[in-house]
């Protein structure tokens, strides 16, 4: 029986806040789509979610897409419901959390949209710090909702561990990782025990790997800047997201990066381009291990390669997911998502260093392919 259902507005937050679920030991599965939801729910996981991929088309869509995700969830009965918002608050927090509210009839929302260790904070109700250039009236946001709303002071990781004792299904929370954190221990701690034997370790990345870079965010170019010039990586440029058809080389690490390429081509064009030449790049290199930078991107190349479920097993690092998918053809692939705007100057590169030898199975279905063309 699955016991926490997570509805997030994009892909990389589905992720970011299931995988802490997945880390403590809890079976742990994400839908693409409010398309896939039947089939993640169908997988038996402790722990749903599903992106509604809602943030940025307009209000009324994103309601519809909520209302889609309750009815397919609804007969489920999942006792924990998390409403996953971004920590700025973003999109439709407000809208959406009203909706699910009246949608499962909880008359208590727990709003805890700060993230303490990327400096986001709420303290007497405001959310302030980094990202955010005026203070966050948090309540006065979320006013209006048909239930009681609760706004407690979270300025530290460890203040989130007293909200787990909200934990009810008359309860609905409102959050970021860092709550999603929380309640993950707390189901943990309830429905696990030593004796059920779930050791997690930290995934092991593997070569041969492709890496899908396709946000321009200022923190992913300093990220780039730390990698680029590697004697053991081939660079390629997709101006405009037009990724050479050849050329690409045989090294075992494969960076492929979007860039301007003065087109005049609009950013959803040229995502949508970029993912459709990735895939032949993905179906050409069969790697072990796919990075996919940047949410958009993510999303895009996983709707190409016809991915609707995703199993998240850990993190590379904090806040740095890793899924196991399963391509058409019955070929798993390990999946690692970075958005755009999070991480230090050498998130990459330690992503890099700690790749693993060439997965000789991938080496061998590549050498066979070469050799039956």
């Amino acid at each position: 029986m699955s016991e926490v259902l997570i509805i997030a507005d994009d892909l990389t937050g589905a992720l970011d806040s299931s995988v802490v679920f997945a880390e403590r030991g809890l079976r742990t599965v994400v839908a693409r789509r409010p398309a896939d939801l039947a089939e993640a729910l169908a997988a038996g996981a402790e722990v749903v979610a599903v992106n509604t991929g809602s943030r940025e088309v307009p209000a009324e869509t994103a309601l519809a897409l909520l209302d889609q995700v309750f009815e397919a969830a609804a007969a489920a009965k999942i006792p924990i419901l998390f409403k996953k918002v971004d920590s700025r608050l973003k999109g439709h927090a407000a809208a959406e959390t009203g909706r699910l509210a009246r949608l499962s009839g909880r008359g208590t929302v727990v709003v805890a949209p700060a993230l303490p260790s990327l400096g986001r904070v709420v303290r007497a109700g405001s959310l302030t710090g980094r990202g955010l250039p005026v203070p966050v009236d948090v309540a006065a946001l979320f006013d209006g909702l048909p239930a009681t709303i609760v706004v407690p002071d979270t300025a530290c990781e460890t203040d989130f561990a007293a909200l787990t004792a909200w934990c009810t299904p008359e309860t609905l929370f409102a959050g970021a990782r860092s709550l999603a954190a929380a309640l993950a221990s707390h189901v943990a701690h309830s429905l696990l025990s030593p004796a059920d034997g779930r050791v997690t370790r930290p995934p092991t990345l593997r070569l041969p790997m492709v890496m899908a870079v396709g946000s321009r965010d200022p923190i992913t170019l300093e990220q780039l800047d730390r990698l680029t010039g590697r004697g053991d990586m081939a660079e390629i440029e997709a101006p405009d997201g037009r990724l050479p058809a050849e050329g690409w080389g045989d090294s075992a690490l494969t960076l492929a990066r979007m860039t301007q390429g003065g087109g005049g081509v609009d950013a959803a064009a040229a995502g949508a381009e970029f993912a459709c030449r990735v895939c032949a790049l993905v179906e050409a290199r069969r790697p072990a291990t796919l990075l996919a930078c940047g949410g958009e991107t993510a999303d895009a190349l996983l709707g190409r390669l016809g991915i609707g479920v995703l199993f998240p097993c850990g993190e590379a690092e904090t806040g740095v997911p890793v899924s196991t998918v399963r391509l058409p053809g019955g070929r798993t692939l390990t999946l690692v998502t970075k958005s755009g705007g999070f991480g230090d100057p050498g998130t990459l590169l330690r992503l890099v260093e700690a790749l693993q030898p060439v997965d000789k199975s991938s080496e061998d279905r590549l050498r066979e392919d070469k050799g039956h063309g």
